[in-house]
């Protein structure tokens, strides 16, 4: 389930980014007609990417996180009826358990992915000529 989580992002985000530069090239043009250099352009893009990781790797956290915590209500409520019909003590126990260094780091490597995805689609704005671009109708 980790690896779909890296791997949808790793297709979805450059698909994204190259999708709004066929749908607004005017806006590349722009950009390098007012004066920024091709690192301003892909940097354009590269912080655009960043936001779209790091709402992946929140959603991967919660996808992870979620249904174990729910799992563990229902199994605790569920033993520890269970305990009582049959008279024994009820135990607190661990049904599930999700580590805090999780999201610590999964939020940070999904920023990073998204980063990375962003990369082919910002050289290629970047590389866009801003008089052929200007020109598109």
């Amino acid at each position: 389930m980790d690896a779909i989580a890296l791997v949808v992002p790793a297709f979805r985000i450059p698909s994204t980014k190259l999708m709004s530069i066929y749908e607004r090239p005017r806006e590349i043009g722009l950009i390098t007609t007012m004066g920024a250099t091709n690192r301003g352009a892909m940097s354009v893009y590269l912080a655009k990417a960043r936001p779209i990781g790091l709402v992946h790797g929140l959603g991967g956290v919660l996808i992870q996180s979620g249904p174990g915590f729910f799992i563990a209500v229902i199994a605790g409520i569920y033993l520890a009826a269970h305990a009582t019909q049959t008279g024994a003590a009820p135990a607190e126990i661990s049904i599930t358990y999700t580590s805090l260094w999780f999201p610590v780091f999964a939020l940070p490597f999904s920023i990073l992915g998204g980063i990375v995805s962003g990369i082919y689609p910002a050289v290629r704005a970047a590389s866009l000529s801003p008089i052929a671009v200007l020109n598109v109708e």
